[in-house]
């Protein structure tokens, strides 16, 4: 276990202080990408079912 703590550690401290943020605002990035992607599919589908 405290193997396990010690290379956690040093894994952490090879981070970039805002590596967090950084996971955040790509993780946004993705949702929102697939949010966009969805509502394009029901807007297709919508057109298909009432022109």
């Amino acid at each position: 276990m405290e193997e396990t703590l010690i290379k956690l550690k040093k894994f952490a401290t090879l981070l970039p202080n805002n590596w967090l943020a950084e996971t955040t605002q790509a993780l946004a990035m993705m949702r929102l990408g697939r949010q966009s992607a969805e509502s394009k599919r029901i807007s297709e589908i919508n057109w298909l079912l009432f022109r």
